[in-house]
């Protein structure tokens, strides 16, 4: 919007605008840690005091059954360290699954075989609660992510399952048991904290 007068534009928008105001950096003196966290970024001379010492537990031989139990892990029973690794990625891939039909992001039907009528209904019943709250135009933004899996061996035919798993700020921990049923390694008890 401007008008033209004798050879002058006048903006009439900019003739409206308030006058800037004296500059605050002439009055406020700038610290040379503002607008980051204080932290002392200075070196430290002197070397951290040892309060612990630590010892690395003695690793099996390739060819040797598992770790001896007690020794670097919580295992109670022992397994050659393939079907331990096995196993681990099994129960990280269970956490992850019953973690994802807990929030409706995958069908429980995808457990049936995996898990045993007890646990089966108890994430149907989660699901089913997440699917009826969230009414019919659900938007999933934010999906839980499984950041760590811990497992203890109890038996050679049952396995502790301790996950942490973030969903958004929030973190929550999920603990599982599997034993070996019938054949297949079968989730039998579950709890969401």
């Amino acid at each position: 919007m401007s008008e033209q007068r004798s050879d002058r534009v006048v903006d009439l928008d900019a003739a409206r605008l308030p006058r800037p105001r004296p500059s605050l950096e002439s009055s406020v003196p700038v610290a040379w840690v503002q607008g980051t966290l204080a932290l002392d970024v200075a070196p430290h001379v002197e070397p951290p005091a040892r309060h612990l010492t630590t010892r690395l537990a003695p690793r099996p031989s390739p060819g040797q059954a598992g770790r001896p139990p007690g020794v670097g892990n919580a295992d109670v029973a022992s397994l050659p360290r393939d079907q331990r690794a096995a196993l681990e990625a099994f129960a990280t891939r269970w956490v992850t699954a019953a973690v994802q039909i807990a929030m409706a992001d995958r069908p429980v039907t995808q457990m049936l075989r995996n898990c045993t009528p007890e646990v089966y209904a108890d994430l149907s019943e989660r699901s089913r609660a997440v699917l009826e709250s969230a009414g019919p135009h659900r938007a999933r933004i934010i999906r839980p992510v499984v950041m760590s899996v811990r497992t203890c061996l109890v038996r050679t035919d049952a396995l502790e399952v301790a996950a942490h798993v973030r969903h958004g700020p929030r973190s929550r921990a999920v603990a599982a048991r599997l034993e070996h049923v019938r054949g297949r390694w079968q989730g039998v008890a579950v709890t969401f904290g």
